[in-house]
């Protein structure tokens, strides 16, 4: 093993122990052999997964799965069908212009459709992502085992969570896991993993071009120029074959997606909808401020007052929040990276359950009994954000208290590799 090898495994292995960017709250006594070590945090993450995979195969057999699962399987039967989703045919379910999913989400939906012809498939698919979710948190992250087993337990079981994302069926599952592993890699400074995993965002929504300029950055600050040009231009080369199928039909998914922007009227979750109520909103809010955001961002992270993790969260962050049709399973996606970033006390997480849950509450009875205001409502902004707008306030008061980025000490202790 070499010597910055070993270095490696030293600083992970006591970054999963302890670490001053992090709190784990008390263990009751009763939990105590479960957490003891990591050989029988093994055997208890995996025992997680596994029901976490019961609970939400439990929960698709008795929901429908929402309007975005339909349109996810009727495109994706088009392509199984060996026809083109971008262009549908006359009189096709829906309208072309939901067809705004990127050509390489559709090839892995429609592999699967020709396996078994079901939406149930595409639902088993979510619900496995979501367990390898809690496996990669709950062993692989640099974090004490009390913290890795609040996270899980956390993601396995909340009921906003099972609600966005499995009663309502929602690809942001995958999304998520390969976030969770972009920032993993960033934080052990594994350029190979950061970089595959971005790919694949990449590839399935796109999201990754967007921060693809800290990940450049960061990888020429800390590997040089060469490594730096090897992964932009491999990351460049997936993207492009990622585009290959239904060429050159693909690329319309970009206009339709800005033509989101140019002809819907704010609904749904949409934090626009305040501007739109008091006849404030223009289209135009969107266009700049989306690209202002990003680059407050990068430049934050030039001058070090974030670290690059950071930078990709709140990049991320930028491009859902202003959106006309932003949702609350979108909200959600802004809101679980956060929980990478911020010091997580028992205080907080019992604040994170009980909002977190209420919330769900109030979704639903939106969504489904359209009580409270009913779904699109003002009410439902409030209620659908109260999670994201919680963890960014943690997040800002971690900030103001630190004076930095608020994961520096794991970044700083990590050699390159």
């Amino acid at each position: 093993m070499s010597r910055r090898s070993s270095t490696l495994t030293a600083w992970y292995l006591r970054a999963r122990s302890t670490g001053p960017w992090v709190s784990s709250p008390p263990v009751p006594s009763v939990l105590r052999p479960l957490l003891r070590d990591e050989r029988s945090w093994r055997r208890t993450v995996l025992a997680i997964a596994v029901l976490a995979l019961l609970v939400r195969l439990a929960i698709a057999a008795v929901t429908g799965g929402g309007n975005d699962l339909k349109i996810y399987y009727a495109f994706a039967s088009l392509a199984a069908d060996g026809d083109n989703p971008f262009d549908p045919p006359a009189g096709f379910e829906f309208p072309e212009r939901l067809s705004d999913n990127l050509p390489g989400e559709y090839v892995l939906f429609a592999g699967l459709l020709r396996v078994v012809d079901s939406p149930d498939t595409l639902r088993v698919l979510f619900a496995f992502a979501d367990a390898g979710v809690v496996l990669l948190i709950g062993m692989l992250y640099p974090r004490p085992i009390v913290w890795r087993a609040a996270f899980v337990v956390f993601y396995a079981f909340n009921p906003l969570v099972l609600g966005s994302w499995t009663a309502t069926a929602e690809d942001k599952t995958i999304v998520f896991g390969m976030f969770a592993a972009m920032l993993l890699g960033l934080e052990l400074r594994r350029s190979t993993l950061t970089w595959g995993a971005a790919a694949i965002v990449g590839v399935l929504k796109g999201l990754s071009l967007f921060f693809a300029p800290f990940l450049a950055w960061e990888t020429w600050r800390e590997r040089g120029l060469r490594v730096a040009t090897f992964f932009v231009a491999g990351f460049g080369v997936v993207m492009f074959l990622g585009h290959l199928p239904w060429w050159p039909d693909a690329f319309g998914v970009y206009g339709q997606r800005g033509d989101h922007i140019d002809f819907r009227e704010p609904a749904h979750a949409s934090f626009t909808q305040l501007l739109d109520r008091a006849g404030l909103y223009d289209p135009v809010l969107v266009k700049i401020g989306v690209p202002l955001m990003l680059g407050a961002a990068f430049g934050a992270y030039l001058l070090r007052w974030i670290d690059v993790r950071e930078g990709v969260v709140l990049a991320s962050l930028a491009t859902l929040i202003l959106q006309p049709d932003h949702a609350y399973t979108r909200a959600l996606l802004a809101a679980l990276p956060f929980l990478l970033l911020i010091r997580l006390s028992p205080q907080r997480w019992a604040v994170l359950w009980a909002v977190s849950s209420v919330a769900a509450v109030g979704v639903y009875l939106q969504q489904e009994r359209d009580s409270l205001g009913g779904y699109g409502s003002l009410a439902h902004v409030f209620v659908s954000n109260a999670f994201l707008v919680l963890v960014l306030a943690y997040y800002a008061r971690d900030k103001w208290a630190a004076r930095g980025p608020v994961s520096g000490p794991a970044l700083a202790r990590a050699p390159a590799s």
